[in-house]
């Protein structure tokens, strides 16, 4: 029963009782307990909630609560103990108390702790006296004890495992007894096996997981996790089906062809190269695909495959561990390389296929799941919320004491209290006399400075001070001051205006202290105070260090010592505090604020969600200390050393045999390198104890030792290097964990692994990778997403309440019928056309011309389609009626809620006395004229005075409900009388305040909407509501004076039930099923769009698929509704001619007033008219045939043919084309033809549309831009030809160009036309967003530039650590050293925000971090682990950057494809007429054999059966592996025709059952009979090649049919129902994504043509072993090549080059490795020695005045005199250094011509005959050699924001609306229309089956007929026509 929780609070009086509405009415009684149902996902995670609440129901009720309580316990425990056992309650109690968990969860914490930072070396062989490993030991018995005590505990309190409420019963305490078991066994020593089940202690750190019970959020983000398991399994199965079948693909199409090594054919030794192809070079083109041994060598696939093994498809296992690999985009590019050395280039294949299928769709499944699943809990969530605050509210309501209830105050006691106030304020009055000159003088004094203070002058100053501060911290970049003298006087300044920045915001903080006091200026004001008092404080300490700087810049100095000025002084990296201040410039503007609020409105979420993933970090880290501590090393390489890397040395004579490590070495620390010795050039230092077989050791522990290829027998020797990865000890483990988090190379800390430990442990990286970059990270862009969405529900309600405001103005003092009429008149000011309806463009004039409110696309759709009821794509003049009169609704509704929480906030909380006196004084303020009364004037005045702002109108609604006697004034009695009834009703508004502001949501909609369906809205014994929207529930009078209240439900669910009203606006975003026709390309899926929109789909297609329409929906009775016909007001929803030409203007990019221009101009060129001959023509021309569509046009798809031609022509373009070849004769004469034809198309147009007409059109500027620069670029070819290069490349920017001319094709394809309009309208939030992201990346730059400018430094050599000693060394052949930053460095702005794009893309950043944390000074080399704390910025970086800011602008991108998508759909909503297509219904078998047969194949058992021999199937075929046992061959070939039997006799019953014709008609089973004929044909071929004799190349070809066998896995999707949805997801997906697929191909096409023009001129690895002198060119940039297999020289590599960059695979290396600027100078005076030995007498002492290519002339000729003597040369292994000398001469020519070559040096050389170019095909002039790198920054970025973050996340969104359209929670039926109870897919069964009848029937009488007739009997039956 029902308690009443009035009476129960003993509230007695029932006039004063508070109302319940929600308690007393039907409705009200209903709701709660829904709520709370649809919250219980949530609440049921912690029984403790659960326990307190029944504690506290039970306590209210007064029930006697025993205990223990028999509910939660069992009666008996082991059974022994009872419930009143002593012992066991003892144990209940302590459970039971709070600190009970809390000191379990510390110990945890504490457990946890020891395990992460225990050091793995810490062992017996290494140390054999340690303390600390002796204290963890002790620590750890200590923790087993314990653990063991609490398991004991609970047992004998819960019970074990026999109940429902045991110690068992509980998941988590199962985790806890193995954990307590394995530890109980670490107890006893003598059990050897307990040593070998210690790796089982690491369970131990998932008891944490239970602080999750304990944290809401938490507990939510784990029950996301939870509940999308059953889905998430389906995807991951589908990546194991996707595994499985590549893999088997792998095995037989790779399997042994990376084992390759080329072997020397004399010594028989390998020669280190591979992996090697067995081809054998087939051409003269010097750059090869594969690696090919030399002729005097032989590859043999006999070596172990690389990368510690693991590359390799030699069986399945190894082929799942590559696989999974590409899946995660990583090293992908490593194991396709490989196979293209070994195998083919054409390998890119199935790398491509596997890559599209599984990262790009496969994988971002995850992120659909996670989102889906994400949206739909956090809707519960708030729906449980409301629930709970609804509760709480009628509570807090109960327990209010009313003011007649509330204790008056004693008169005598008041009395008393005021005369003593009165008599101590008149003695302080003469004290405050004495004082109040000085107190006024002060007041004066502060006065002035708060207008100071708050003035626009000093905040000005201040934000000038902040931009420039800033500018000056931008530009203060790395100097270096011996090369530019004037950097200390740069310095000086930047460290002077520190000091006036400082004294600027000092002043600033002063006097806003001096004029706000210190406890506003701190506490009242805004946040941003502290912040500055923060950065004042910092500056000022940091001001002593900042002088002494200065004064070390200024003082006189060599050049080298400046680099020491700012190396002192700790306190400077203070100064990045002063970053924050540019987050006080960016809060001026208030996009930037909207921004950060819809951040900060997620932060909580997300740092919940961080929390999460640090938990799991954590237990991976100790699972990764445990497994591989100490197993982690680097492949060997002895260049790879320097200081203060971690080593394994080994000492002779030391024994390490029962060392856990395989590695027998003990771990030590580089120290320096002696590079002057000759012998143990390497100190290295002992970390854990000197080896004891050593003598004469330092002090200190360390030693001299060499490298294991030199080292000596008794010599210390370093075997190996540990890796900078590695599970060594806590800070780097947290840090390699979190490499693999985010899938950062990965792979390379995989193969050092994999070399010391089994392959199995992949699984611990697959399993990380799953968990934390598929599941967590997705559900951080799930977070992000649904932030986005929310921010833009709530801006389009404060849009929609302006609009409302608005309009109330303008109808304010109209009547109903004068206001009918406005909206009428409106209506039809706006309906132009005349047609009865508006469509979105002319909604939008209403609210810009008449609300003057301005909508973004997006909300302009929503609010389009949330009035348009019927779906038409129009709204009729009755759907803009209940627009207007809706908003106007809002507009009281809102009005209503200002007036009620006013009185509340004046009278609530008063007792009636008080109550009484305030409403007194207050009808006295507003009888001005002292008559009694108060008029409308009055009122509204004394309303004003308290901030209740109320129009008149308003005000004269509100006094005529209360004027009794209609005199227009209002007595004392009846003002009383309204303040008390507004007062009552803001009392019970507060019970449905909760409600209405979370009821917005879609849910709620739907609960509210359907529980008025269903609830009687009259109230009992009174009059129905008007319009059938309201009920009445009883009001706070109900008992006294009969006043109920009357709810509208309008104000319960935000939406407003009226005639023609939908009950949901459309889903938010859009569906894909929704989504235009020429999204889904021509055809689509065979699904008619256009009806679906109308509700009315095709009969014969998945129409239990198609979305809900406004037929499933309409009020109206479906004889109203005719598809594509009039309605039932007689109006026609079809798309008229007008609407159509609008939107084909807007289509073409123009605005409105271009719009109603639309049409040809009336005079062309200011000379033609319509009428001219000539432009008639040109019209014609154009136009021809007339009345043709677009499609049919001939000049048109000519057009269309050449631009096709033009893009063709463009793949063939390369600098490597000569200009005398025929290719080149062939693309000229081709490029002149077509740059014809499109400048005559535009002269065409342009006299036909006129000249600004034909400009109206943004696809026709694009036309014209690209026809002008090809027609100037075509010009300028033949008047400069022949002239010089440096008038050329002035013009090389137009060729490149040419390269946009594929853009074209967008134009000429509407649905890319329309999609690409669509995205750029959405250009101004993804804008917005960017912005955000370039000032966060810049923020962090200047941050880094702070922390690390000019440090991250090294020399060219590493024994070179100082700067002074690399500066004055050269190498061995005399070129001096480089001190110089690596690419990646924050020197600068520029190159920090690009470092920050690279964090962003998370390509290797731990590579990069490494750098950071090696660094030391300005002035030395990397040492090895020194900052480690620079690691924290680095990890800060990949937080702002990959997690926070790309997320947000994925998030913000996919909102914006989103409304990209509605507005096409509303474009092109066009109602058409239903097609049913119905599948035909074969004749029932009749045959007793064949009916036995069918009744066999139609159950469930034989499908059960047929799956598996499917399963069986698979598995075998995974058998298969290079170089297998003969018993493997025997089992393949066995299995193979076993179960070619099983399938092939499968088919055969299935045709026997259903005849062909039926048999055929099912896609399953055409698949079906496919496979089985393959795989005969598959076992015919394999007995052909053994029976006859036939060539073992044509046996291959032939068994290469086998692949086919692969098919059969794709059998199980039949079989598996989760798969099967997902597969029929995707493959819904497949229409929708066909125009992002063919936008993303024409990007990567012009980006490939265009990375031709600007780096195809580059070397490539290969070309400097050129024949003769054409390997000149690049034997100067030979270090600097291009890999063979990744370069632009075509189109096709370029290609192939860009998909890399698109998956963010070690991009970095190929951007940086394309930029190769000329360096020249002086040359140096090694080079000029080496230079002078070489060339003998002829060379001067000393290089000055001798010019470079002076030298590098003699040295080519040099070369030639070695190489080529006498013009003859021999192509050898050795080329093109046949000797030492020519080598020599090789060096000094690189040392003076390196990196590159300009195209004046290259021109040079050619035309003294000292270079060929005949390689590039007798190109005239010869191409240079290097790159532009400011062009190539942009080529680079652009690609990669494109392709990485933008268009791949379109993928996403697609997927995500398809799957919650395909959700069995969403699916919604279609009704049949007439018959609404129907659904339309039972009607469509139906009819086919009695359409079957009928036939039958018809077909039975027409032979019946048919056999009389020939029997001569008349009958009455006609013949169908139609058989």
């Amino acid at each position: 029963r029902k308690r009443n929780p009035v009476k129960d609070a003993g509230v007695d009086d029932e006039r004063d009782q508070v109302p319940q509405p929600l308690t007393e009415s039907p409705r009200s009684q209903n709701q709660p307990a829904l709520l709370k149902t649809q919250g219980s996902h949530l609440s049921g995670l912690s029984h403790a909630d659960s326990r307190s609440s029944r504690r506290s129901r039970a306590g209210r009720a007064g029930e006697p609560r025993p205990w223990p309580d028999p509910h939660k316990y069992e009666e008996r425990s082991l059974y022994i103990f009872s419930l009143q056992n002593l012992l066991r309650k003892f144990l209940i109690g302590c459970i039971e108390n709070k600190w009970w968990d809390r000191t379990v969860l510390f110990v945890i914490l504490v457990n946890t702790v020891i395990l992460v930072v225990r050091d793995p070396y810490d062992i017996p062989e290494y140390i054999p006296n340690s303390p600390v490993r002796t204290a963890w030991d002790t620590l750890g018995t200590i923790f087993n004890i314990f653990f063991l005590v609490e398991c004991i505990c609970k047992v004998v309190a819960l019970g074990f495992i026999l109940g429902t409420r045991t110690y068992l019963s509980a998941a988590w305490n199962w985790l806890d007894l193995i954990v307590v078991v394995v530890g109980t066994m670490e107890l006893f020593p003598s059990n050897s096996a307990a040593g070998n089940l210690s790796v089982l202690r690491s369970f131990r750190v998932l008891r944490p997981l239970r602080v999750i019970t304990r944290v809401p959020e938490l507990k939510f983000l784990v029950m996301v996790i939870l509940q999308s398991v059953p889905e998430l399994g389906n995807v991951f199965g589908l990546c194991g089906f996707i595994w499985f079948v590549f893999g088997i693909l792998g095995v037989q199409l790779f399997g042994g062809v990376t084992r390759g090594s080329c072997y020397d054919i004399d010594s028989g030794g390998n020669t280190g190269v591979s992996p090697c192809s067995l081809d054998r070079k087939s051409s003269d083109d010097p750059i090869q695909d594969q690696l090919l041994c030399n002729e005097q060598q032989e590859c043999l696939r006999i070596s172990p495959p690389p990368n510690s093994g693991v590359t390799n498809f030699d069986n399945i296992l190894y082929a799942f561990i590559n696989i999974f690999q590409v899946m995660t985009l990583e090293g992908w590019t490593d194991v396709l390389y490989a196979l293209q050395d070994s195998l083919s280039f054409q390998v890119w294949i199935y790398f491509v296929v596997l890559i599209c299928i599984g990262p790009y769709f496969v994988i971002q499944l995850f992120l659909v799941v996670i989102s889906k699943k994400y949206a739909e809990l956090k809707e519960q969530a708030n729906i449980s919320a409301s629930g709970k605050a609804v509760t709480d509210a009628i509570q807090i309501n109960t327990n209010k004491v009313h003011p007649e209830q509330r204790p008056a105050v004693d008169p005598e006691f008041s009395n008393a209290e005021s005369a003593a106030n009165e008599e101590s304020q008149t003695v302080e009055s003469d004290k405050k006399d004495d004082k109040h000159v000085i107190f006024v003088l002060y007041q004066k004094i502060i006065a002035k400075f708060q207008r100071i203070a708050a003035s626009a002058a000093l905040e000005g100053i201040v934000m000038a001070a902040i931009v420039v501060n800033t500018l000056l911290m931008a530009i203060d970049s790395d100097c270096e001051f011996c090369q530019n003298a004037s950097c200390s006087q740069f310095k000086t300044v930047i460290e002077f205006s520190n000091v006036v920045f400082t004294s600027i915001f000092t002043f600033e903080m002063v006097i806003k202290i001096i004029g706000f006091g210190l406890y506003r200026y701190l506490w009242v004001l805004k946040f941003m105070t502290w912040l500055d008092v923060i950065i004042v404080g910092t500056s000022l300490a940091e001001i002593p260090d900042v002088l002494e700087t200065s004064r070390c810049y200024m003082e006189p100095r060599p050049c080298a010592e400046y680099d020491f000025c700012d190396a002192g002084g700790g306190t400077q990296v203070l100064r990045i505090v002063r970053l924050l201040r540019v987050l006080k410039l960016l809060s001026r503007f208030k996009s930037f604020q909207k921004q950060l609020m819809a951040i900060a409105r997620t932060f909580q979420t997300v740092s919940w969600l961080v929390f999460l993933i640090c938990i799991f970090i954590t237990i991976f880290v100790i699972l990764g200390g445990t497994l591989m501590a100490g197993l982690v090393e680097r492949p060997w390489s002895a260049d790879g050393l320097f200081r203060g890397l971690r080593v394994f040395v080994s000492v002779p004579g030391d024994n390490l045999d029962t060392t856990s490590f395989p590695i027998q070495g003990r771990v030590a620390t580089i120290k320096e390198f002696n590079r002057n010795g000759t012998t143990n050039p390497w100190r290295v230092c002992f970390n854990y104890g000197v080896p004891p077989v050593l003598e004469h050791v330092h002090v200190d522990g360390c030693v001299w030792s060499d490298v294991l290829d030199s080292a000596g027998l008794h010599t210390p020797a370093i075997i190996a290097t540990v890796e900078r990865d590695n599970y060594d000890n806590a800070g780097i483990s947290y840090l390699t964990v979190l490499g693999i988090l985010t899938v950062s190379n990965w792979n390379s800390q995989y193969y050092n692994a994999a070399a010391n430990f089994k392959p199995a442990i992949i699984f611990y990286y697959i399993a990380w990778i799953f968990l934390g970059n598929w599941v967590l990270f997705n559900m951080f862009i799930a977070i992000l997403i649904q932030g986005v969405s929310e921010q833009k529900k709530a801006r389009f309600r404060q849009q929609e309440e302006l609009m409302a405001e608005t309009i109330k103005k303008f109808f304010q003092g109209l009547d109903a019928k004068q206001i009918e009429t406005q909206i009428m008149q409106w209506f039809t000011e706006v309906d132009q056309d005349g047609s009865g309806e508006i469509d979105m463009n002319e909604l939008e004039k209403v609210l810009v011309k008449k609300c003057g409110v301005e909508m973004n696309p997006r909300e302009l759709i929503r609010l389009f389609q949330k009035y348009d009821d019927d779906d038409s794509g129009y709204i009729g003049k009755e759907e803009f009626k209940n627009m207007i009169k809706e908003l106007l609704e809002m507009s009281e509704a809102k009005v209503k809620r200002l007036l009620l929480s006013s009185v509340n906030g004046l009278f609530g909380g008063l007792t009636d006395r008080q109550f009484q006196s305030r409403m007194v004084e207050m009808f006295k303020e507003a009888d001005t004229d002292d008559s009694g009364e108060i008029d409308v004037k009055e009122l509204t005045g004394v309303l004003a005075k308290y901030d209740i702002e109320l129009t008149t109108n308003d005000v004269k609604k509100l006094l005529r409900k209360f004027d009794s006697d209609d005199s227009g004034r209002i007595s004392q009695e009846e003002f009383a009388s309204m303040i008390r009834m507004l007062l009552e009703e803001a009392r019970g508004q507060e019970l449905v305040s909760v409600v209405q502001s979370t009821t917005r949501k879609a849910s709620m909609v739907s609960f509210a909407l359907h529980r008025a369906s269903v609830w009687n809205f009259s109230p009992p014994g009174g009059a129905a509501a008007d319009d059938g929207s309201r009920f009445t529930v009883p009001g706070p009078g109900a008992t006294g004076d009969g006043v109920a209240k009357t709810v509208s439900i309008k104000s319960m669910a935000g939406e407003t039930i009226h005639g023609a009203r939908k009950t949901l606006p459309p889903p938010e975003p859009p569906p894909v099923s929704e989504i235009p026709q020429y999204m889904y390309g021509e055809n689509g899926d065979g699904f008619d769009r256009g009806s679906a929109v109308m509700g009315v789909g095709s009969l014969g297609n998945g129409v239990g698929e198609e979305p809900m329409g406004a037929m499933a929906e309409s009020p109206h009775p479906p004889e109203c509704v005719h598809p594509g016909g009039p309605r039932a007001d007689g109006e026609n929803p079809g798309t008229d001619q007008g609407t159509q030409t609008q939107i084909a203007a807007k289509d073409a990019g123009g605005n409105e007033e271009e719009e109603d221009r639309a049409g040809p101009a009336k005079r062309s060129l200011y000379c033609l008219d319509l009428q001219n001959p000539f432009r008639r023509a040109c019209i014609y021309v154009l136009d021809y045939p007339p009345g043709a569509p677009e499609t049919r046009k001939f000049f048109d798809n000519f057009i269309l043919v050449c631009i096709i031609i033009s893009s063709v022509a463009l793949a063939f373009e390369s600098p490597r084309v000569g200009s005398r070849s025929s290719t080149r004769a062939a693309l000229d004469g081709l490029n002149i033809a077509l740059n014809f034809s499109f400048l005559a198309e535009c002269l065409l147009k342009i006299v036909a549309e006129s000249f600004w007409g034909y400009l109206r059109s943004g696809w026709s500027r694009l036309d014209l831009f690209i026809v002008i620069t090809s027609t100037l670029e075509m010009v300028m070819g033949w008047v400069m030809s022949g002239q010089s290069i440096s008038i050329l490349k002035t013009f090389r920017i137009l060729r490149i160009l040419r390269s946009l001319r594929p853009l074209r094709l967008i134009a000429r394809a509407k649905s890319l036309r329309l999609l690409i309009s669509a995205l750029w309208s959405s250009a101004i939030p993804i804008m917005g967003t960017c912005l955000i992201a370039i000032i966060a990346f810049a923020m962090t730059s200047l941050l880094g530039m702070q922390l690390l400018r000019g440090k991250i430094k090294a020399c060219s050599d590493p024994a070179y650590v100082h700067k002074a000693d690399c500066l004055a060394a050269t190498d061995d052949n005399g070129i001096p050293l480089q001190w110089s930053s690596p690419s990646f460095n924050w020197d600068s702005l520029f190159n920090g925000i690009a470092a920050m794009f690279i964090l962003a893309s998370q390509d290797n950043w731990q590579v990069f971090m490494f750098e950071g944390m090696d660094t030391v000074s300005r002035v030395e080399g990397p040492l090895a682990g020194n900052s480690p704390m620079v690691s924290l910025f680095y990890v800060f970086g990949l937080l702002v950057s990959s997690f926070l800011v790309i997320n947000l602008v994925i998030g913000v991108f996919i909102d914006a494809y989103y409304t990209a998508a509605s507005q096409m759909q509303m474009e092109e909503k066009i109602t058409r007429e239903p097609r049913a297509k119905f599948p035909p219904i074969d004749d029932d078998v009749q045959s007793p054999v064949r009916v036995a047969i069918s009744d066999v194949v139609s159950t469930d058992t034989f499908d059960m059966f047929i799956a598996f021999f499917i399963v069986t199937n698979i598995t075998t075929m995974g058998f298969e592996s290079f170089k297998q046992a003969s018993w493997q061959t025997e089992f393949g070939a066995v299995s193979n025709f076993f179960f070619s039997l099983v399938f092939g006799w499968e088919c055969l019953f299935k045709l026997c059952a259903y005849c062909p014709k039926r048999y055929y008609r099912a896609g399953w089973n055409r698949f079906d009979f496919f496979i089985v004929m393959v795989s005969f044909g598959g076992v015919l071929i394999d007995g052909l090649g053994t029976a006859i004799p036939l060539d073992p190349r044509t046996i291959r070809v032939l068994r290469l049919f086998r692949i086919f066998r692969i098919l059969r896995a794709f059998r199980i999707l039949k079989a598996a129902k989760g798969l099967t949805r997902i597969v029929g997801t995707l493959a819904k997906s497949l229409p929708a994504l066909r125009n992002l697929v063919a936008l993303l191909c024409l990007i990567f096409f012009i980006f490939g043509v265009l990375g031709v023009s600007l780096f195809g001129g580059l070397c490539v690895s290969g070309e400097e072993a050129s024949p003769g002198l054409e390997a000149v060119r690049c034997m100067i940039s030979s270090d600097y090549l291009q890999d063979a297999k990744v370069n632009f020289r075509d189109v096709g590599h370029a290609l192939a080059a860009l998909l890399r960059l698109a998956t963010s695979d070690n991009w970095t290396a190929l951007m940086y490795g394309m930029f190769l600027m000329p360096r020249r100078g002086e040359l140096s005076a090694g080079l000029w020695r080496q230079f002078s030995a070489l060339n003998g007498t002829k060379t001067p002492l000393t290089p000055a005045g001798v010019n470079y290519m002076e030298v590098a002339e003699a040295s080519i000729r040099g070369w030639m005199s070695e190489s080529m003597p006498d013009g003859r040369y021999e192509m050898s292994a050795q080329w093109p250094y046949p000797t030492d000398r020519a080598s020599q001469w090789g060096t000094v020519l690189r040392g003076v011509l390196a990196p590159c070559i300009t195209d004046e040096e290259a021109a040079h050389l050619e035309s003294i005959g000292l270079m060929d170019c005949t390689t590039l095909g007798n190109a005239r002039p010869c191409a240079s050699t290097c790159s532009d790198p400011a062009s190539g920054y942009i080529y680079f970025f652009v690609f990669t924001i494109l392709s990485a973050f933008f268009l791949m996340q379109l993928v996403i969104a697609v997927l995500l609306q398809q799957l919650m359209n395909s959700s069995d929670k969403q699916e919604v039926h279609l009704r049949t229309p007439g018959c609404e109870h129907l659904k339309l897919k039972v009607f469509g069964r139906m009819h086919r089956r009695w359409r079957f009848s009928a036939i039958q029937k018809l077909r039975a009488s027409a032979k019946a007929a048919r056999r009389r007739s020939s029997m001569g009997q008349q009958s009455n039956t006609p013949i169908p026509d139609m058989f």
